[in-house]
């Protein structure tokens, strides 16, 4: 089921996060938003606590290792 969903984060949800982004006036406050939504969304599919102390780095490895196993 985790699959289904990184899939469709992959598919569906970013594109249209990064619609235009060519476009986009970007600060530096800006820059770091679009990788928080990642994170956020990647947390959440993995149904991951911000109490349970995951590194970010951990979880983007649990979502590699995830989309490289289909």
């Amino acid at each position: 089921m985790i699959d289904v969903k990184l899939q469709l984060l992959m598919t569906i949800v970013f594109p249209v996060l990064l619609y235009a982004a060519e476009t986009w006036t970007v600060n530096k406050e800006d820059e770091k938003r679009p990788l928080a939504f990642e994170m956020r969304c990647y947390r959440r599919v993995l149904a991951v606590k911000w109490q349970d102390r995951r590194t970010n780095e951990e979880i983007r490895a649990v979502v590699q290792g995830k989309e490289t196993s289909e």
